[in-house]
Formats: structure tokens, C-alpha cells, sequence
């Protein structure tokens, strides 16, 4: 009987534990995280009797969790993907409804700014107009400077979204680790039994971690669980854990970096978190806001620069120019401001580095990174931090200042100590739309006019039909005493000596004009063609030939032999490369008595040379008694009166071929040739037959029929245009050993079309009195439409749409992604729960189960002890 009541109590205690399991299971079947429960169970061993092997009950082997690890792992990897994608969702739809929406967008006030422009150009002089323009710009400035706000509200949100989730992080490694202890302290002492609550509350731990960021998670063999973050560092090791903080950034204290403590160790670990919610904003930061910055940043820097750039080319209410509409993107405190030290460099805050614009078009919007080498600082290097690429790279001998140029970017070194491996942040482009500001205040500064008007002479007598002009740069010498005397320096005149030949000269004594220096005589025109009059802005520099020997008239000593006076020289042009910085050098020798025509020809055989030539004479105190004959480059002329000798030579087809033309003001005859050939001159006749002859430079020389050798000679003069970064280099007899390299750009353009005829004039004047002068207030409305934008690819409008487009873009994809997550994410949530979840059904017919068999249990010691009663009773 003793059997058979063990048998039963066994059976009642197993179903009793049955039943305290369902309870649990049933109790827990909201809390979130907990994995359904098992009683396992087991037949005890039999008993043998002499008919074989009795059963003797079941003993209760313990409880477990029904989990499956896969499934676990699954949720844990897309909780941490659907959080990171989630995140990057909602603060890009922060950042869309902020540059999208006509309210808090730039678009609406840019066309109200450009609309206001084309207003005021139909009365310039309008002080109403005017103070239009200014109100909308005020408008426009006040409307890119909040955007850049904005833009540091999220910033500064990020910030402290990751100080609060950092602290979630520790918290959540506290916890773990405190079940680490304690499951660990279960599972030792008893190994056949688990503590499954404290299992499901760190799975819960760890999950909410997944949430926050990516980690690594392993289990050890004494059941606690290892934490790993970032690019390895431990955030829980048994039952320690370790911190995670986010705090200012060493090279950049306006961005958080996520910091890893423990006792002995300190450590950055942004890079390495890539996933939760942590993840999702270091990813908006890096790949959506930071381009953002950088794009409205460029933005305005180049509204700025363009703007400023023309209102510089206008000319106010008051006849000055122009000055800076906005405040100068390269403003001293704002070049200082775009370069930080890293707070770890060896000798922080000893530097004195600026980042100046130097062209808004050819810049990215990314940040970049000067770094020192690493063996020492005789080096440095710019990486874009966007790519990672390498854009400049300079030796640092310790002299300042040290410059480097990239992507439209000039980063110069002004003072400080530095060590080896120092680094500092350069944001060209970050702070743009922070720091625009307007500079003009009063309307009448407002620089609607050109400051040059062109003005055609009366007389002419062609058709050429001239521009008004174009002003592009108001730093040449041109205008640097307009602001001082209100007038050009000098005023200038187009003087027409063919139909296809000019002289620009200087105008300052209209009665007599003068050459410039460096001349510009002898020009080419083509008629009825469209033909810019001045010269280009190319960086280019002109050497005129001034040697000892040029355009001097020279007596000849052998009849017969013409001979200019040059002697043999080495000619030598050296360039560097402004884009490679590479040296070259190419030479040439002249012969002696080469012609200017042909050493132009040998200098235009070098690369980056341009070179023309020219020949120059006048005759005067012409006395004719026989008549006399003046022989002129083999072509005899029966002289008469000073005007029919210069019709005869111009008219000379032989002559023409050489562009050797003659003009005469009724006493003396000007000679020129285009070409640059030697004028070789005789004269024949008496004694009474005489003339001067005098060169560009030297002294005349009067020569007589009557003379032993009545020849002269006279050689040109050459003009060499070298490309950017050439220099010339002479022998002194026709360059100069170290000849004067003139800038000939005059910070303007003239356009002429038509057929201008010899003697044509035309003058070119400050604008004195220009007030209703619209050109300037039309190129600043033209601005609206011109790409000025990435090296010409898109205008202002369009770069500020672009970057809509963008944030767009990536707020789209981030909605299709989250979607996309979160359906795997429930697939893995319903995965997990189909396997450990607690089914309400099943439970509740588990307890009429187990309520059965706990009666039927209880039923069987009852049995037992009659029998047993029985037994006693019949004994008895």
C-alpha cells in the first residue's frame, strides 16, 4: 500500500506543478517579453517484482523556457534596423517640412527679392523702388539666416537625443549586468535549474538595447552574457558594465560623438554605431543635415558672391561704386571661424589658420580635415571628409604664411605651434547660411548704374555701331580714382586708323591723346562681326620688346644693306603651371637683323605665347626741290605734298601685303605696319631734297639726296602675351634682361559690330550723372536665371531646389525603408511569439487538464488509503 500512496502523491504533486506553471503562464500572458513556461516531468524508476517492473510514480524535473534562439536574434536584428530607419524618417521629415514649405522655405522670398530687382530697374533713380529692393533683401536674409538655424535646432536636438539614449545605454548595461550576477549565482548552485524570469527580464534588457544601438551579444558557459559596442569595446562583461556618453566633439564641440568609459579607457565610438536609434541620427547627421549645412551653405555663399560681385561693377546715387551688397563671405571673423583645432593637438589654440572662398562654384558641401604628418610637421594634408579622398598636400617648413588651395577653397597657415599628427576641421561651406548678412543700408549706396558710357564722335563716318560696355572688374587701375575725382583713369578713346585696324589711347587731354602703357596700338577689327575691343581677363601678362636697339632709326653704312640694329639674342619664356605647378622653360635665338616680324614668328612657335609685331615712323620736314623720291621698302614715291605721299603708300598694293599704311595730318606722314616687317627708307635727289625720319624710340635722323648713303632703317617693336604663370626673360637689346610684365585688362569690354571707317572716334567716359542707367540693376535681376552655380551646371534657384530635392529624396526612401522594417520586424515579433508566447486556449485547456488529472491524482490516494483502511480492518 506504501507503493500505491508514493505512486499518488507523486502524480498530485507533478499536476500541482502543472497547474502553478499554466497559472504563470496565464498570469503573464501581457507582459511583454516573457517567454511562455514548461513543468518537465519524468517517470521515477520502476520497482520489480516477481511479474516484472512496477511503475513508481513521477518526479518533477524542473521548468523551462520554450524559446528558440534564431527567432530571438531575428528580433533583436530588425528592432535595430526598423529604429535606426525609423529615426532617420522622422528627422528627415522635420528637415523637409522646414526647406519645403513655402512659410519656412527660401524659394517664395528669393523670388520676392529678384522680383523686387526688375521693379526698380524701370525707374533706377526711384528712392520708393529702391527701398523695395532693400526691404526684400532684409527679407531674404532673414529668411536664409533661420534656415541655418533651423538646421543647428536639429543639430542641437541630436545632441541631446543622444545624451538622453546614451544614458538609456548605460542604464540598460547596469541592468544586464546586475542578472548576469544573479543568473549566474542560479545556474551554479543548482545546475539543473535556470532562474527563466531573470533570463526573459535580460532578453527584455537586451532587446531595448537593440533598440538603441547595434551591439554584439554572446553567451558564456556560465550562462551570463558578454556586451560588446562601437568597434569592440565591452559594455558588459559578467556582472560589470561600463559607460557610454555622449559629449562634445574634440575637433568640432557643436557635434556630439558617443564616448566609451571604463576604468582605464576612453574612447570615441561614433563610427562604430550604425544601428537603433542612435545609429538612425549619427546617420541623418552624417548623410542628410551635414549635407544639408553644407548646401544652403553654398547657397548662400554663392547669392552672396555673385550679388556682390556685380553690385562691386555698379555705380551708386551718389557717382561711386559699388561696394558690398552683403557682407564679404571672406569677412576676417568668419574666415577664422571656418577652422578648429582638435582639443587633443599639441598646443591647442596656438593657431591662427583661415579658410577664404575663393570660388563658391567649384565648392562641395562637405567638411574637410587638415592633419599634420604623423612622423613630424614638415607636412600636412587636406582629406574630404565626404569621400575620404586626399585634395591637397603641402611641405611646412614653419615660415607663415603656409597656403593650400582645393575646391574653390584657400586654407593659410598664419601663426602657431603644432605637432606631429595635430588636426583641424575646415567647414568652408557649414556655417554659410548662418553668418549671411546684409551690408548696404541706405538706398542711395544701392549700385543700380554702370560706372562707363561709350559715346560716338559726330564726324564719323562709318557705320559701327558700339556698345555701352561692360564693366567686370572695378580693381584695375581704370577705376581707381573714380570714388576720389569722378572720372576714368584715364579716359580712354578708340581711335579708328583703318577699317580694320585701331589704336586704344589715353584720353585725359582730348586735343591729344596719348598711348597707354603698355600701348595698345595697331588692334584688329573685323568688320561686320561682332568684336570685343579690349582686352580679355585671361591672367595673362604682356612684355613689350624695350631693349636698347628697338625702333631706333638707323643710318646704314653700306649702300644697299638695310640694317635695323638688332644683334643676336637669347630670348627665354619659363612657365609654371598654375594647375601642376610644373616648370618649364623654352628659348629662342634671334639672328642679327631679324625682323620683329620674324622673331613674332618664332616666339608664336612656343607653347602659351602669343606674340605680334609692329613698325612705326614718322617723316617730317619734308622739302622736295627736284621732286625727290622716297623709296620705301622697294616702292618709289614721287614726293609732293605730306597727305598725297601717305594716300600714294596706302594705296600701294605691295605695300598693303606688308600692312604698311601711311596717314598724314598735312606736315607729316605717320608709317605703320602690322605686320612688324623693318621700313627700309631712301631718298633720292639734291641737295634741296631732305626729310626726317624718326623710330618709335631715338632721335630723327635727317636725311639728304645729296647724302653718301641716304638709307635708313627702322625695326619694329613686339608685343608677347604669356598665358598665365609665364615670365620673359631678354639680353637687353631687344627685351630688357628682366623686362616689366604688364597687365594689359582694363576691367571692362567694349562690343562693336558694323563697319567703322579710318578716322573714326569713339570715347570712353566715367557715367557722370548715370542715375537712370539701369544696366547694373538689369545684370543683378539676370543673376535670377544665370548659373552660377557648380562650375556653371545649375543658378540659385536651382541649387537650393536641389538640395529640396534631396532631402526629399532621402525622406521618401527612409518612409519606403521604415515600412519595409517595421513588416519584418512584426514578422519576427509574430515568429517569436508563435514560439514563446503565451496562448490563452491552449493554457486555459492545459488547466482543465492538469485540474483532471490532479483530481484523478488525489482520487488515487484516496483509493490507496481504503484499501489500506481495508487491510487493517480484516487483520483486525
Amino acid at each position: 500500500m506504501p507503493q500505491l500512496i508514493n505512486v499518488g502523491v507523486s502524480a498530485l504533486l507533478a499536476n500541482q506543478a502543472n497547474l502553478a506553471t499554466t497559472g504563470h503562464n496565464i498570469s503573464n500572458a501581457n507582459t511583454e517579453g516573457y517567454s511562455r513556461q514548461q513543468t518537465i516531468t519524468s517517470s521515477t524508476l520502476p520497482q520489480k517484482n516477481g511479474n516484472g517492473f512496477i511503475g513508481s510514480g513521477v518526479t518533477v524535473d524542473g521548468v523551462r523556457r520554450i524559446v528558440n534562439e534564431f527567432a530571438t536574434v531575428e528580433l533583436r536584428t530588425t528592432s535595430e534596423n526598423y529604429n535606426r530607419i525609423n529615426t532617420v524618417l522622422q528627422q528627415s521629415q522635420q528637415l523637409d517640412n522646414i526647406l519645403g514649405e513655402d512659410a519656412t522655405g527660401l524659394s517664395p522670398v528669393l523670388q520676392e527679392y529678384f522680383g523686387a530687382l526688375q521693379t526698380a530697374a524701370d525707374d533706377p533713380s526711384s528712392v520708393s523702388s529702391r527701398q523695395v529692393v532693400l526691404t526684400s533683401a532684409e527679407l531674404l536674409v532673414n529668411r536664409v539666416n533661420e534656415l541655418g538655424s533651423r538646421l543647428d535646432s536639429q543639430n542641437a536636438s541630436i545632441n541631446s537625443n543622444l545624451e538622453t539614449l546614451a544614458g538609456q545605454v548605460t542604464m540598460l548595461a547596469s541592468s544586464i549586468a546586475d542578472l548576469n550576477g544573479q543568473i549566474t549565482t542560479y545556474a551554479t548552485s543548482s545546475a539543473a535549474q535556470l532562474p527563466n524570469d531573470l533570463l526573459d527580464e535580460r532578453d527584455r534588457a537586451l532587446q531595448d538595447l537593440s533598440e538603441l544601438m547595434n551591439a554584439q551579444i554572446y553567451e558564456n558557459d556560465d550562462k551570463s552574457v558578454s556586451v560588446f559596442v562601437g568597434n569592440g569595446q565591452a559594455l558588459v562583461m559578467g556582472a560589470r558594465s561600463f559607460e557610454i556618453s555622449a559629449e562634445p566633439g574634440t575637433d568640432d564641440p557643436s557635434r556630439y560623438d558617443l564616448v566609451y568609459t571604463n576604468s582605464s579607457i576612453r574612447q570615441t565610438i561614433t563610427d562604430g554605431v550604425t544601428g537603433g536609434e542612435m545609429g538612425g541620427l549619427l546617420e541623418f547627421r552624417n548623410e542628410i543635415l551635414d549635407p544639408a549645412y553644407g548646401q544652403l551653405g553654398i547657397v548662400a555663399l554663392g547669392l552672396t558672391e555673385a550679388v556682390n560681385e556685380q553690385h562691386a561693377l555698379g555705380m551708386d546715387l551718389d557717382g561711386e561704386l559699388g561696394g558690398d551688397f552683403f557682407r564679404d563671405i571672406n569677412d576676417e571673423t568668419w574666415a577664422l571661424s571656418r577652422v578648429t583645432g582638435d582639443d587633443t593637438n599639441a598646443f591647442p589654440g596656438t593657431e591662427v589658420i583661415r579658410a577664404d572662398i575663393l570660388d563658391v562654384s567649384s565648392m562641395t558641401t562637405s567638411d574637410y580635415e587638415l592633419r599634420f604628418s604623423e612622423a613630424g610637421t614638415t607636412s600636412y594634408t587636406v582629406v574630404r571628409l565626404s569621400d575620404g579622398e586626399e585634395v591637397a598636400k603641402k611641405s611646412f617648413s614653419g615660415i607663415f604664411p603656409s597656403t593650400v588651395e582645393f575646391d574653390g577653397v584657400e586654407v593659410t597657415i598664419e601663426a602657431g605651434e603644432f605637432g606631429a599628427g595635430d588636426t583641424f576641421l575646415i567647414t568652408p561651406a557649414r556655417n554659410g547660411a548662418r553668418e549671411m548678412d546684409l551690408n548696404v543700408s541706405n538706398v542711395r549706396d544701392l549700385a543700380f548704374a554702370q560706372p562707363v558710357r561709350v559715346e560716338s564722335n559726330e564726324a564719323n563716318r562709318g557705320t559701327g555701331e558700339i556698345g555701352q560696355g561692360t564693366v567686370v572688374d572695378t580693381s584695375t587701375t581704370l577705376f581707381s580714382q573714380i570714388n576720389d575725382t569722378g572720372d576714368l583713369n584715364p579716359p580712354l578713346v578708340i581711335q579708328f586708323t583703318s577699317g580694320s585696324t585701331y589704336n586704344i589711347l589715353d584720353n585725359s587731354d582730348p586735343a591729344n591723346p596719348v598711348d597707354l602703357e603698355p600701348p595698345l596700338r595697331n588692334l584688329t577689327y573685323v568688320p561686320n562681326m561682332n568684336n570685343d575691343l579690349l582686352p580679355e581677363d585671361l591672367n595673362q601678362q604682356t612684355v613689350l620688346s624695350q631693349g636698347t636697339s628697338i625702333g631706333i632709326a638707323q643710318s646704314n653704312a653700306v649702300a644697299g644693306v638695310f640694317d635695323n640694329g638688332y644683334t643676336s639674342e637669347n630670348i627665354v619664356v619659363t612657365r609654371v603651371d598654375p594647375e601642376t605647378n610644373e616648370i618649364s622653360r623654352q628659348t629662342i635665338t634671334t639672328n642679327a637683323n631679324d625682323s620683329a616680324a620674324e622673331i613674332a614668328a618664332q616666339l608664336n612657335d612656343l607653347n602659351h605665347v602669343t606674340a605680334t609685331a609692329s613698325t612705326y615712323a614718322v617723316l617730317d620736314e619734308i622739302n622736295s626741290s627736284s621732286p625727290m623720291t622716297f623709296t620705301l621698302n622697294g616702292e618709289n614715291f614721287t614726293v609732293g605734298s605730306p597727305d598725297n605721299l601717305a594716300v600714294s603708300i596706302s594705296q600701294n598694293a605691295n605695300l598693303a601685303a606688308m600692312g604698311i599704311s601711311a596717314s598724314s595730318n598735312g606736315s607729316q606722314v605717320t608709317l605703320t605696319s602690322t605686320t612688324g616687317v623693318d621700313f627700309e627708307m631712301q631718298v633720292t635727289g639734291g641737295a634741296g631734297d631732305n626729310l626726317s625720319i624718326a623710330g618709335e624710340n631715338g632721335s630723327a635722323i635727317t636725311v639728304s639726296g645729296a647724302d653718301p648713303i641716304p638709307q635708313v632703317t627702322i625695326g619694329g617693336t613686339l608685343a608677347v602675351v604669356l598665358d598665365e604663370g609665364g615670365t620673359l626673360t631678354g639680353s637687353s637689346d631687344i627685351f630688357e634682361t628682366l623686362p616689366q610684365h604688364y597687365d594689359t585688362f582694363l576691367g571692362m569690354q567694349i562690343t562693336m559690330s558694323g563697319a567703322p571707317a579710318e578716322g573714326d572716334v569713339f570715347e570712353v567716359n566715367y557715367n557722370k550723372d548715370g542715375d537712370s542707367d539701369n544696366r547694373n540693376i538689369l545684370a543683378l535681376g539676370a543673376l535670377q536665371t544665370e548659373k552660377v552655380m557648380f562650375n556653371g551646371e545649375a543658378t540659385i534657384r536651382d541649387a537650393y531646389s536641389n538640395l529640396v530635392n534631396y532631402i526629399g529624396t532621402k525622406t521618401a526612401e527612409a518612409d519606403v525603408g521604415s515600412e519595409a522594417a517595421k513588416t519584418l520586424m512584426d514578422r519576427a515579433q509574430d515568429e517569436r511569439d508563435s514560439i514563446s508566447g503565451v496562448n490563452l486556449d491552449e493554457e486555459a485547456g492545459n488547466v482543465i487538464k492538469y485540474e483532471q488529472a490532479y483530481n484523478a491524482s488525489a482520487q488515487l490516494i484516496a483509493v490507496a488509503r481504503s484499501i489500506f483502511d481495508t487491510l487493517l480492518q480484516s487483520v483486525g
